[in-house]
């Protein structure tokens, strides 16, 4: 067996030892090598610093600095004027380090020095008799010219002569080499020391005279609006008004809402003018306007009112609580337009529906039925014009709802003879060939020969939207039943039918020639016009052949012949 060797593991220790101290070397070198390198980049941030701050060759002063520089002078000064004076004190300290930092480039002329004190106003003798810049206002900046030298070497141009460069002055302060030979002459050019300081001329006093004024148009006073008198009137007619206020001008203008008033002088306190007729109703604010457009204005100065409405009739004047009806109001003075409200008409209190105006004379309106609560009686009228005041004109015992009752006896061919009882409902008796329908009114009201106006209403089944009216014969009589007038004859044979409102087709042409079965007729020509539209109204006193005067209480309708049925609904005293 072999021993083990220990000489072996120390040769590995020396290795290890010589292993260390080459990586101790290595990291000598490099932080050597860090700091020369760190070194020589601040020697070269230093000289680049200096060659970026070295200044221009010339001196040059900034225009905000208080200079008394003329820029205008190129750079030249006339004797006794000072360069740099005067200057802010703050300025005019030397630059530090002035031989390190110039450029050595012509002759250097160095100003005495200036001792800067306080910061405080130099007095004359301070600044050798200068007067401080009268104005603060910025200058151009104008470079000082370099002084020209007293003794200019004669230059020996040489092949091996180092150039030294002069300068020669000129108007613009640059400096041109005058060669670059070696001089033979060594003496140093003497600087010219700068002229001695004159008195500078005071600028001449600034003109404090108040120019003359040129002129201008001053402007005038605006309108002021106070009052308008009278400040309310009815729109019937042109009102004349009276305006008052303070700065008026000749040649104004005024208005209502627009509506320009009829001005007819304008003087400063007040204004004549007139409202123009039928303005509408409504309050308005008043605008006065001069002529250079200056204006002011008063709200709600004026009040147009609408005139009260008078009536002066109503058809029908009586009507049945059955269904509704449609009624026709005369007048005047009926107005349609205006604020606030609207154009409306009631019978006392309860409203009509559907109130229409037709014109400054005439109105429509529709009674309710039943369905609106009214009952039987008779009413008051109104009438209300829109806009303010609510104008409002009234027809005493205007309208009369009621009802009546009748006795119908049928005889012959007549089909569902109780529809032909009490006011109109829509509802019809059917009269065949022979067959006759009496209508007996009792006591009354009834059908009376009243000469002014209808006396009595023939209502046939409506068919929308008018009826069809078949042939039929109507006759009334005032003593029991005796004696029989007729008062209404439709048969085909013409001159049976006059004192309607459907006298027009009773001869008629075209297609319905004269009286002929089943004619169409509008709801429009019929009675009560528009709605319900069926009733055939008669004046009793214009028929043919006219009854005696009388009160008539009995009713016959009889089909006198041909292809249908008469259609009665029922028979209305007119009052």
């Amino acid at each position: 067996m072999d021993r083990p060797s220990f000489d072996n593991g120390h040769r590995d220790d020396g290795h290890r030892d010589d292993g260390h101290r080459d990586d101790r070397e290595r990291g000598r070198r490099d932080w050597l090598l860090f700091l020369f390198i760190l070194l020589l980049g601040f020697g070269c941030m230093l000289g680049a610093a200096e060659i970026a701050v070295r200044p221009d060759s010339l001196w040059r002063v900034s225009a905000d600095m208080l200079s008394s520089l003329n820029p205008d002078k190129g750079g030249e000064f006339e004797a006794g004027e000072l360069q740099l004076a005067p200057l802010r004190p703050e300025v005019m300290t030397p630059i530090w380090d002035t031989d390190a930092i110039l450029t050595p480039e012509g002759t250097l002329v160095v100003l005495p020095t200036m001792v800067v004190g306080p910061r405080s106003t130099p007095t004359p003798q301070e600044v050798a008799g200068l007067s401080p810049t009268p104005s603060l206002s910025p200058t151009a900046r104008t470079p000082s010219p370099t002084p020209t030298p007293t003794g200019t070497p004669t230059p020996t141009p040489t092949g091996t002569s180092t150039p030294t460069p002069t300068s020669t002055p000129t108007p613009t302060g640059t400096s041109t080499p005058t060669g670059t030979p070696t001089p033979t002459s060594t003496s140093t050019p003497t600087p010219i020391p700068p002229p001695p300081p004159t008195d500078t001329p005071a600028p001449p006093p600034t003109n404090t005279n108040t120019p003359t004024p040129t002129d201008t148009p001053t402007t005038a006073p605006p309108p002021i609006v106070q009052a308008i008198t009278p400040d309310t009137e009815v729109n019937t007619g042109a009102v004349p008004v009276t305006i008052s206020g303070q700065n008026f001008q000749t040649g104004c203008s005024a208005s209502l809402d627009g509506v320009s008033l009829a001005v007819a002088s304008c003087a400063s306190t007040n204004i004549l003018a007139s409202v123009p007729v039928d303005i509408i109703a409504g309050y308005y604010n008043l605008t006065v306007t001069n002529p250079d457009s200056q204006w002011d204005d008063l709200p709600d100065a004026y009040t147009a009112t609408n005139p009260i409405p008078v009536i002066t009739s109503v058809r029908p004047m009586t009507w049945f609580n059955t269904m509704d009806v449609s009624l026709t109001i005369h007048g005047n003075d009926f107005r349609d337009t205006g604020a606030p409200g609207a154009l409306r008409a009631d019978l006392d209190g309860t409203s009509l529906l559907t109130v229409t105006y037709v014109s400054a004379t005439e109105l429509t309106a529709t009674v309710p039925s039943n369905s609106g609560g009214m009952s039987l009686g008779t009413y008051t009228l109104n009438v209300t014009n829109p806009g303010p005041t609510d104008p409002t004109g009234s027809l005493p015992n205007g309208f009369v709802l009621d009802t009546y009752s009748t006795t119908v006896t049928c005889s012959g061919a007549v089909g569902n003879c109780s529809w032909a009882e009490g006011p109109p409902d829509g509802n019809a008796a059917g009269i065949n060939a022979g067959g006759v329908i009496t209508i007996d009114f009792g006591s009354g009201p009834c059908i009376s020969n009243d000469p002014a106006g209808y006396d009595m209403v023939f209502y046939e089944r409506p068919f929308d939207p008018g009826i069809n009216l078949d042939f039929i014969t109507i006759t009334i009589s005032s003593d029991g039943g005796t004696t029989w007038h007729p008062v209404f004859v439709w048969d085909g044979i013409l001159g049976g039918v006059s004192g309607t409102n459907i006298d027009s087709y009773a001869v008629d042409g075209g297609s319905y020639p004269g009286e002929t079965e089943n004619e169409p007729i509008s709801s429009s020509a019929l009675y009560p016009a528009p709605y319900p539209g069926t009733g055939i109204a008669i004046d009793i006193g214009a028929v043919p052949s006219p009854p005696p005067a009388g009160n008539y209480c009995l009713v016959r309708l009889e089909y006198p012949s041909g292809t249908d049925a008469g259609e009665v609904d029922s028979i209305q005293p007119f009052y």
